[in-house]
């Protein structure tokens, strides 16, 4: 009897930005729990909300990066340059994403990357190690 069919690279990254929408939905929401508006909180985000950076998980580094911005008066770019909207962060994220997994493992297709991506929660350093 044949297994599950594979999920393609069209429903793997609409799953992956599924997961985005809600990592950037939390951090929002952690953002505005430690006391920035609405309005500041999102420009943060689209001005410097990656999800990859040094802490494990991705809305810990969204929060981190947006943090920054918004402490930081003298932060290059500020003001200036961005994303319009949450969607276009997650699809430029999601494509950075895939694009250090595939330089750290050259052979892998969009759509390995994108399975990597999948099982590991979005997690950069976990999706690296599945072998």
């Amino acid at each position: 009897m044949a297994g599950k069919p594979r999920p393609n690279t069209d429903e793997l990254e609409a799953r992956l930005l599924q997961k985005m929408d809600e990592m950037y939905a939390a951090a929002l929401s952690r953002l505005a729990d430690l006391g920035h508006s609405e309005e500041a909180a999102l420009e943060a985000v689209l001005r410097a909300g990656h999800c990859y950076g040094k802490l494990d998980d991705p809305v810990s580094n969204i929060v981190s990066n947006a943090r920054t911005y918004l402490s930081d008066p003298g932060i290059a770019g500020r003001g200036a340059g961005g994303f319009p909207d949450l969607r276009r962060l997650q699809k430029y994220s999601l494509d950075g994403l895939v694009c250090l997994v595939q330089s750290s493992r050259p052979t892998l297709r969009r759509a390995e990357a994108l399975q990597c991506l999948l099982s590991s929660d979005l997690r950069l350093a976990e999706a690296l190690a599945i072998g």
